[in-house]
């Protein structure tokens, strides 16, 4: 997330992605956007303006680093009393995409859980991602 350049992040009227140049794993991959998504991004975009090259600045420095992201959510878990940390975000996401019947398949490619042959390793996703 910190390394995100503002050329990462393609926005269309029906399609929109975000290019991961060097993910998990060092992996390359590139996240659909949907509609809600490429809204909110489409006014965040509006309202930073271009004029850097990272996603997300920082006051201090080019672009925000992984430690003020610990703190922002350390903070939001301190005023809600919610665990909040990006391992909770994929879990909910995921989650969230189970409840709408989203097929396994495409959720285990989503969350980046694939086999060494590359096809999605659905068995991890159905675990993780089950009803509590």
């Amino acid at each position: 997330m910190c390394n995100l350049r503002l050329t990462d992040v393609q926005i269309g009227e029906r399609k929109g992605t975000v290019t991961v140049q060097n993910g998990k794993g060092g992996k390359y991959r590139e996240v659909p956007l949907n509609l809600g998504a490429r809204k909110v991004s489409e006014a965040y975009l509006e309202e930073r303006g271009d004029d850097g090259m990272y996603l997300f600045p920082s006051q201090r420095s080019p672009k925000t680093s992984t430690r003020a992201i610990q703190l922002m959510l350390n903070k939001y878990r301190n005023l809600t009393g919610i665990e909040v940390t990006p391992h909770t975000l994929r879990h909910t996401f995921c989650h969230e995409l189970v409840v709408r019947k989203v097929p396994l398949d495409v959720i285990a490619r989503l969350a980046e859980h694939m086999k060494r042959d590359g096809s999605a390793n659905i068995v991890m996703g159905s675990t993780l991602y089950a009803a509590k």
